[in-house]
Order: structure tokens, then sequence, then C-alpha cells
């Protein structure tokens, strides 16, 4: 009798740890886990990546970290499909190398989606598409352009009258009358720059007073 209640005794010991540790698993499985692909260190940096995150894969959304940066992440999941869902992203190339899964313990303030809150409880993982996701990689800062000051333009010089030549004096002389002249000598003299005979004769004198005129009337 004693040996058959020590048989017994020990079944039911062995059932109990086996409910306990089943229990443990299911708790275990049912935290709510994400798989954090990327992490920026500016608002603005982390709001154009988790756009193209979205674009790309389903359950996205970005969290303010206590060190002043900016988690992307996928989820949440329950800790096992988040583990196989990340082993499907790594084996597809469709996350970083360098992803892992966190709890959300030091998640803050959410700032994506915008407007919209994240499951309080574990989602499915995504069914694989078969497709490549291609999320680009991190562009450039944004850079504000500086502004242009607009320069003065300078006006052009006045173009200069060309001294005239020798030839073209001659010509001009020949083409007056001679009573041309005697008016030109009178007025030349009414100016005072000429003191010659008013005889209509273009001679050192006329010419010597005529260019005295031009010095004083430019």
């Amino acid at each position: 009798m004693l040996p058959r209640l020590r048989v017994a005794l020990h079944h039911l010991v062995f059932a109990a740890m086996l409910c306990i540790s089943a229990g443990s698993a299911t708790a275990q499985d049912s935290t709510r886990a994400y798989i954090q692909v990327e992490a920026q260190p500016t608002l603005a940096m982390a709001q154009q990546r988790v756009r193209a995150y979205a674009g790309a894969l389903p359950d996205v959304s970005g969290w303010a970290l206590p060190s002043g940066w900016y988690a992307i992440v996928l989820g949440p999941y329950s800790r096992t499909d988040a583990a196989i869902y990340l082993d499907q992203l790594m084996t597809e190339a469709q996350a970083p190398n360098d992803s892992y899964i966190v709890d959300g313990a030091q998640f803050r303030q959410q700032f994506w989606p915008i407007g919209l809150g994240v499951a309080s409880t574990p989602l499915p993982i995504p069914m694989n598409s078969g497709r490549p996701v291609n999320v680009p990689p991190p562009g450039p800062a944004p850079v504000t352009p500086l502004p242009v000051t607009p320069q003065p333009i300078n006006p052009q010089p006045a173009p200069t009258a060309q001294a005239e030549t020798v030839e073209q004096a001659l010509a001009a002389e020949g083409a007056l009358s001679n009573g041309d002249k005697r008016l030109l000598q009178s007025a030349m003299r009414d100016a005072g720059v000429y003191g010659g005979a008013i005889d209509g004769l273009f001679g050192r004198g006329t010419r010597d007073a005529m260019a005295a005129w031009q010095a004083q009337n430019g």
C-alpha cells in the first residue's frame, strides 16, 4: 500500500510542476515585445526615417527614449512572434543587421503614428509577401539655404567723345563757304580768342583760335 501511495504522490508533484512551467511560459510569451530597427539622434531625422519604414513595413511606431534619441520599432508582438519575425526580416534582408528585440520599458512619448496609439495587446506577425522591402538609407540633414543679397548694378560709364583727327578737321573746314568762315572768325573775335583779319582764310591764327575756343567750352 505504501509503495502505491508514493507512486501516486510522485505523479501529482510532476503534474503540478508541468502546470507551473506551462503557465510561466504562457505568461512570458504574452509579454509585449518590439523589434527596434533604428534610432536617430534628432526628431527631424527620426521622422524622416519612420516615414520611410512605414511606407515599406507594417506596425511601425516611433518613440522618444530617455537618452534623447528616438527609436523606430515594429510591433508590439509576443516575444516568441517577435523573435520569429526578426529572424524572418534578417534572413530576407528586410531589416538592418543590428535590429534587436526590446520590451518597450524605455519608451517615453510616442511621435509616430501622429494622433494614433499603438495596440495594447500583441499583434499577429505580418504574412511574408515574398517581396524585398526597400527602405532608403538615411539622407543628409536638411540644409536651410542662406538668404541671397542682391548686388548693386554699377551703371555703365558714358562713352567719351573721341578727339577729332586732322583729316576730319580739314574735311570740316572744306565744307564751309567763305562767308561761313568769316562769320566763324567774327564769332571767335567776339569771344576774345581771335585777333586776326576777318578774311575767310583759315591760317594758323584761325586754327589756334578754334583750338582755344574748344578748350574753353569743352
